[in-house]
């Protein structure tokens, strides 16, 4: 019985080294017949850079929607003598004006008229921090307005010497 079992055991271990020489060999041979005539695939490129005739065009607001006013650049700090430059993005068409308050005083530079949002919702103002301004933090606040409805937005300018 012990030599039944024994030439079992043996026949099992010789199939089993059989079969993983032969799954070596023909995946040897696979990978040797299947690489020889591999052709490149011609590689596409895609621009990333915008044409000429796909301009971006800006989004249509819901007359509805909410007026929102967000500071994208605020000039600070700023010397005084030097040029202050204020950045907002809001609701195309929106009429915006900015107060800037120095020490409880309004300021009434001409860089800081009303102005009209663009397409895009972008203002902009830029004005010279005169000498008479006082050095420290003042509130500079942006309301802008769009069909019956009001956004306002409160930045801070610092002004040194």
């Amino acid at each position: 019985m012990k030599a039944r079992v024994r030439k079992t055991v043996r026949r099992t271990g010789i199939s089993v080294i059989v079969l993983l020489i032969i799954l070596v060999v023909g995946g040897t041979i696979y990978v040797y017949y299947t690489d020889r005539d591999v052709k490149q695939a011609p590689v596409k490129t895609v621009s990333t850079q915008s044409q000429p005739d796909q301009a971006v065009k800006p989004v249509k607001i819901s007359a509805n929607a909410p007026e929102g006013v967000a500071i994208q650049e605020l000039t600070s700090p700023v010397s005084i003598g030097s040029e202050a430059s204020l950045s907002v993005e809001t609701d195309p068409g929106s009429k915006c004006t900015v107060t800037a308050t120095y020490a409880g005083k309004v300021n009434t530079n001409p860089g800081l008229a009303p102005q009209i949002a663009t397409d895009f919702g972008n203002v902009s103002w830029n004005w010279t921090i005169d000498s008479s301004v006082p050095v420290g933090s003042w509130p500079v606040q942006v309301w802008c307005v769009y069909n019956g409805r009001s956004g306002m937005v409160i930045g801070t300018l610092q002004v040194v010497k």
